[in-house]
């Protein structure tokens, strides 16, 4: 059940993003958020289940990108929808897999899975929490070489 609130988004990540920083740098990565939003954005979301969607998108970019590598936390307003993704490099996913990624317990069975693979419900529970919030995820690959996971909630 979601708790939906109204907050300044500007203020809130600008609150995450020493801890999000800090998360991911202490396992050998570099990290960067880029913002393109208004600067008096105020969303009405689950702003615990947001933070939920990017600790467990952020987990995942540090179990399978190879060390050290670089993820990026994206931040935009496009047509009064929210544009959030979290891309990391190398290694990417198979066409095949970028389709299956946020189904229940789907593992992708390659070099991103390595020996950390964990039990393939975080991405299928992301993908809930973003269609509870009347929003969309999907799995692309990413510039930088690895996998960009791309949300899209509506303000």
């Amino acid at each position: 059940q979601l708790n939906i609130d109204k907050f300044g988004l500007n203020e809130t990540l600008d609150f995450w993003q020493d801890e999000l920083t800090h998360f991911v740098h202490k396992n050998k990565l570099a990290f960067e958020i880029n913002r393109d939003l208004p600067s008096n954005l105020v969303v009405e979301f689950d702003r615990d289940r947001i933070k939920q969607i990017f600790t467990n998108l952020l987990t995942n970019s540090i179990k399978y990108t190879n060390k050290p590598g670089q993820v990026l936390l994206s931040a935009s307003v496009k047509n009064q929808t929210l544009v959030l993704s979290i891309e990391d490099s190398e290694p990417g996913v198979t066409d095949a897999d970028l389709v299956n990624i946020f189904e229940r317990l789907y593992r992708v069975e390659s070099s991103r899975s390595r020996e950390t693979g964990g039990s393939g419900l975080g991405l299928a529970i992301c993908k809930s929490l973003i269609a509870e919030h009347n929003g969309t995820i999907h799995a692309e690959h990413s510039s930088l070489g690895g996998l960009k996971v791309v949300i899209k909630l509506p303000i």
